[in-house]
């Protein structure tokens, strides 16, 4: 699979002025890449979002900092990050192992409740009942209306 990034490029003087961009096709200079990733230069901040290479349920293309619900639960909402991240044995309600990768991360209502709060890893069976709502940051109300 050959890495396929986005970015958020916010305006800090005017934020109205925001806008998602793709980055051009991978080079193989992945440093470069991530150089000013998450830096404020001339008043624009750039965060960049590597594609999974999974897609939801309408075949929209999930990205590291995507909203996702499942389609059935309109309250179950999550955020695909990328790291690491406990493997959850769910009998147990407790990680059996550590891996990295990409994962989800609860945010609904129920974030702070067993085992509801465990991490999970994101895979092609999860993402079957998923829909991308937004991202952390064009759509940062998705989050504030739990």
């Amino acid at each position: 699979m050959i890495p396929k990034f986005r970015s958020w490029v916010e305006n800090i003087r005017h934020p109205e002025f925001s806008f998602m961009q793709y980055a051009p096709e991978f080079n193989g200079e992945i440093n470069k890449i991530f150089e000013n990733d998450g830096e404020i230069q001339h008043g624009v901040k750039v965060s960049y979002m590597q594609s999974t290479g999974l897609k939801d349920k309408n075949g929209v293309e999930i990205y590291v900092g995507d909203i996702v619900r499942h389609s059935h639960i309109v309250t179950d909402i999550s955020i695909v990050r990328f790291g690491e991240f406990g493997v959850p044995n769910m009998e147990e309600q407790s990680y059996q192992d550590c891996a990295v990768g990409f994962y989800y991360e609860n945010a609904s209502e129920f974030k702070d409740i067993e085992p509801f709060n465990m991490t999970m890893p994101l895979n092609s069976d999860y993402v079957k009942d998923v829909l991308v709502n937004g991202n952390i940051y064009a759509n940062p109300e998705l989050l504030n209306n739990l």
